[in-house]
């Protein structure tokens, strides 16, 4: 990545890249109308389907990664040096959602809408919903996830698949706007890890962390430690790896598979995710940039300097 330029690499459990697209970094924001504190460069870009990798090439232009490294352009969205987009494209490759937040105007002006993928028909502008800086985090059963931030400056930062700083989110349905169920409140904050089919995770505000489900239900895995480092969800939900005192890296079973817990080591999984029930990405253990523990193996595999987990394939909740 430089300041023009970023690198889409798809990478196996061992860390090794099987495919990989280079694509152009959005405009730098301009004309913000007292609105400068609020931009961030690196405000999410990626999004998967059940086949595809979907991104952000320069301001409009939303392009694919196939694992065998065909690529091609699939639809464009309204950015521009004034505007940000992101978007999410649903796992069956049909429908992309894209929030759009237009810096011209104090407070940040701020849209969402779902369409085709394929032609940009059956248009839907979704309601606002009173919660600021809302963006399409992603998709499960058919209905949208976003995610907010009720600050007045959104904390979007490079080194997380998802925005840091992320006070909830929502399932939404897709043809109304309608809040189907609402994942987090300030009982336990959902964490900038990735989602995963059995819900998100969750860190209270004494460190304990958990899982929000996807109705909604929040249950707690561990309070034995003060678990600052954040945490993620397997993609069953029914382990967290979470970070505690001294960065130690923590795998914790849910209370409904035995409430077990084991130490793999060091590292920060709270801007990471789980590649599968064995392969778990974090940041730290002695390196700056991010690696895939094996767990069953006990083996670390690091990834390229750099490299940030933003996606898992396939996509979908």
């Amino acid at each position: 990545m430089d300041r023009q330029n970023y690198f889409v690499d798809l990478v196996d459990l061992s860390g090794n890249v099987v495919a990989s697209a280079k694509a152009r970094m959005r405009s730098p924001v301009t004309g913000t109308c007292g609105n400068d504190f609020q931009v961030y460069p690196a405000m999410p870009l990626i999004s998967t389907s059940a086949g595809r990798v979907y991104y952000l090439d320069g301001d409009t232009d939303v392009r694919f990664l196939a694992p065998n490294g065909s690529t091609g352009l699939a639809t464009r969205v309204s950015g521009s040096s004034q505007s940000v987009a992101m978007f999410a494209v649903s796992p069956d490759d049909r429908k992309i959602a894209v929030s759009i937040y237009d810096y011209r105007s104090h407070p940040v002006g701020a849209s969402l809408y779902v369409e085709d993928l394929a032609g940009a028909g059956n248009h839907v502008d979704l309601p606002s919903s009173g919660l600021p800086y809302r963006w399409p985090a992603g998709w499960h059963g058919g209905d949208l996830l976003v995610g907010s931030d009720g600050t007045p400056d959104p904390g979007f930062g490079f080194y997380a698949p998802l925005p840091y700083r992320i006070t909830g989110f929502q399932l939404l349905d897709p043809t109304t706007g309608g809040v189907v169920a609402t994942l987090g409140d300030n009982s336990c904050q959902p964490q900038s890890s990735l989602p995963a089919a059995g819900g998100v995770a969750c860190e209270t505000p004494a460190g304990a962390v958990g899982a929000i489900d996807w109705s909604g239900k929040t249950t707690i895995f561990a309070t034995g430690d003060v678990f600052t480092g954040g945490a993620s969800l397997s993609p069953d939900g029914t382990k967290l790896a979470a970070s505690g005192s001294g960065a130690i890296l923590h795998i914790i079973s849910s209370p409904a598979t035995g409430s077990t817990e084991s130490n793999v080591g060091g590292g920060y999984p709270g801007d990471g995710g789980w590649l599968d029930a064995n392969h778990v990405v974090v940041r730290g253990g002695g390196s700056p940039s991010q690696s895939v523990i094996d767990l069953q193996a006990g083996r670390n595999f690091g990834l390229a300097s750099q490299t940030v987990l933003a996606a898992r394939l396939p996509g979908g909740y």
